[in-house]
């Protein structure tokens, strides 16, 4: 017999065991914030005391050490709960769990009946399940209140049975009712003898158990109960299915289900753009029945919170509203024929969705990259290449060497003399090692095919600024360690750009087999990136894991060199005969101060405020000159996590991002767009952090 002792005032909890007339301590636990509890919230004291000492108990009556007991303790629902005080306590507290034997039941009633001659009592049947071996153990918990608010609880355990067993699916709640267990209580006089008298047929006997309800009006109600359990699923599981149905996440399904095929054995998450003819959903849309898109439950919209059913036909996770408002958006343009834009880190996701708006508003777009051969690769697939390619211009360019953006800054004065618009595009949010970027170098030194002479005049440009930062020995030197051994690398032909992705600079750069390993050759992901299986990266490592090279890189990348940018541009923006010309730092929410934050990835925090800064002090005194500089959040648009926790994440929440790069694109263009759109007739915005396509707090 196990016996739990907790009193009230005291500095632990007692709990020992009885072996016969033996009594031995077998542990004391601290309950100094249990008597806190205990004295302003009993029930959440009875919770604890059964979560962290009852429970464990249980393992010797057969439970495996692996097995979870499952159970809630309810007062207030309870008869029990009618007869305790709402500010009185409990001054003594007992809990004994037994074997099923009748002697020892009896032995201890005795105990009970001396102490507490007429005590209030309930019996209740509880049922526990083996998480290991999924068995049912099926008990009666006794609860006896004295005159003195000493309270007694005994937990029998009855019986087990096996889920398959005729025993289990024949088992009904009144079998256990109809046990010796009553006949103890009555021989004790805790039953009345009427109802002692009534166990044959149990009528009586029933009609004190479930709340006051007969055997089968309870019956009846726990079928009722489970009918509804089983179409709440089917409810869930129907919206599950038409929240799947919805564009954004049916592209991003659709093509994960091709990666899956192609690599059965690496998990991916859903994510990327949703290339959707326009057209085609908007007449899909007018013909379909809205009734049809009704949830059964209600979601919160990303950006206004409020709570909706009604299904939009393209986002999952944004209220009507807000879904027509941001669907408006990802076709919106404006007219830009005469305005030169610079775009950084234009390759792939935002930047690259970014320069394709801006191409096809009609502007003049120089691009930047450290990969400018796999950039222009990409552009040239898209279908309306031959329209705008020869206003597209890429440059091989890392902000990690400062240096060269004056270099840069300097080419686009004596080559276009003018600016308009320049997006700060390029920040490092997660750092990767020089292996991840093994499977661009063979496109970057190889020469472009013969066949696609448009991919050179793209980069015709970049000829010029190559000013290798490396000596040759060095990148022969590190590409024999972290390049394909199979490569020429061509030094004379390839950026610095490239050539300082793969120099070592933290300990995570050097090369092994299991770093190899971490990158799968061959495998990419919806973005055509390179697969990174690192269980662990920047947005998950606090201070003390940040290396301090990786510190540097990320103040170079999102901080100084948007400013040694800005600060070189504004001459040039200055220069334009257009009235209108803009600054647009892409910033996030981990930048912003009213907003909770994690331990996480402090400098990224550090970096983005600091560019938020420069937003919040030059914003006003730009304006003066027609040079509007804002700060934009690009929304949520993919789960930062590593591999293992993103893909954990979305399969068990069905989660995707409420937004895609496109979205992201839209909002930041959004300040120019709608002031060319609008004309004269609405006022600039200047010196503000948006979110959402509103001004936000910083």
């Amino acid at each position: 017999m196990k016996h739990l002792e907790a009193t009230h005032g005291r500095s632990s909890i007692k709990t020992e065991t009885t072996e016969g007339n033996k009594r031995r301590k077998v542990e004391v636990v601290n309950a100094t914030k249990a008597s806190a509890l205990f004295k302003n919230d009993p029930k959440r004291f009875y919770e604890m005391l059964w979560t962290h000492l009852v429970i464990p108990k249980l393992l010797p009556l057969g439970f495996c050490e692996n097995d979870k007991v499952q159970h809630f303790v309810k007062c207030s629902g309870s008869p029990i709960g009618k007869h305790l005080p709402t500010r009185k306590r409990l001054h003594h507290l007992i809990f004994k769990v037994y074997h099923a034997t009748k002697e020892g039941f009896r032995t201890d009633l005795r105990k009970i009946k001396a102490s507490c001659p007429l005590p209030i009592f309930h019996l209740n049947v509880d049922l526990w399940t083996s998480k290991t071996s999924k068995d049912k153990y099926v008990g009666i918990r006794i609860i006896f209140v004295d005159a003195q608010w000493r309270m007694d609880i005994s937990i029998l355990a009855i019986k087990r049975f096996c889920p398959g067993s005729a025993k289990y699916k024949s088992f009904r709640l009144s079998e256990v009712l109809h046990s010796w267990v009553i006949d103890v209580l009555a021989e004790f006089g805790f039953l009345p003898s009427d109802i002692a008298g009534s166990t044959s047929d149990g009528g009586d006997l029933r009609a004190k158990f479930f709340h006051g309800n007969s055997a089968d009006s309870n019956e009846t109600h726990q079928k009722r109960k489970r009918a509804t359990k089983v179409e709440r699923a089917r409810q869930k599981a129907l919206d599950r299915q038409f929240v799947n149905n919805t564009k954004l996440r049916a592209e991003r399904l659709a093509r994960l289900a091709v990666l899956q095929i192609q690599h059965p054995q690496l998990a991916d998450v859903p994510d990327g753009v949703a290339m959707v003819d326009e057209p085609l959903i908007k007449n899909e849309v007018e013909n379909e029945d809205k009734s049809a898109r009704q949830l059964h439950y209600h979601r919160a919209c990303y950006t206004c919170k409020i709570k909706f059913r009604a299904l939009h036909h393209f986002y999952d996770r944004l209220c009507p509203s807000c879904a027509e408002l941001n669907f408006k958006k990802r076709t919106q343009t404006a007219d830009l024929r005469g305005h030169i834009a610079i775009v950084t880190g234009a390759r792939v996701k935002i930047g690259y969705e970014i320069t394709l708006k801006l191409l096809r508003s009609g502007a003049v777009v120089v691009a930047t990259t450290r990969f400018p051969k796999d950039a222009a690769f990409r552009f040239a697939k898209e279908k309306d290449f031959e329209v705008w390619k020869g206003r597209l211009h890429i440059y091989g360019m890392d902000f990690r060497d400062l240096g060269v953006i004056d270099k840069f800054m300097n080419h686009i004065d004596s080559t276009y003399h003018r600016l308009d618009i320049l997006i700060n595009n390029a920040t490092q949010t997660i750092r990767r090692p020089v292996h991840y970027y093994k499977h661009l170098l063979k496109c970057e030194v190889a020469p472009v095919p013969e066949s696609m002479p448009e991919v050179n005049e793209l980069l015709c440009g970049n000829a010029k600024l190559l000013d290798n930062a490396c000596t040759g020995e060095s990148v022969e030197k590190n590409s024999s360690k972290n390049a394909n051994e199979n490569i020429s690398l061509f030094v004379d032909a390839t950026p610095a750009s490239v050539q300082l992705s793969q120099i070592p600079l933290i300990a995570e750069d050097e090369h092994s087999s299991e770093t190899e390993a971490l990158f799968p050759i061959g495998q990419v992901d919806n973005n055509q990136q390179q697969v990174d299986l690192r269980t662990s990266n920047s947005w998950t490592q606090k201070i003390n894991q940040i290396e301090t090279m990786e510190l540097v890189e990320v103040f170079a990348i999102n901080t100084m060199a948007p400013f040694l940018l800005n600060k070189r541009a504004i001459p040039l923006l200055e220069a334009s005969s257009n009235t209108r010309r803009f600054i647009i730092n892409v910033s996030a929410m981990e930048g912003k101060f009213y907003r909770s934050k994690t331990p996480n990835h402090p400098h990224t925090n550090m970096a983005k405020a600091a560019a938020n800064m420069m937003t919040r002090t030059c914003g006003a005194d730009l304006a003066l000159k027609g040079i509007f500089m804002n700060s934009v959040d690009t929304g949520w648009i993919n789960d930062e996590n590593p591999r293992d926790a993103a893909v954990r994440i979305a399969s068990s929440h069905n989660f995707q991002t409420p937004l895609d790069e496109i979205d992201a694109a839209a909002r930041v263009l959004d300040p120019i767009f709608c002031l060319h759109e609008e004309g004269n007739t609405v006022e600039p915005i200047y010196g503000k952090f948006l979110k959402d396509y509103t001004i936000s707090e910083w």
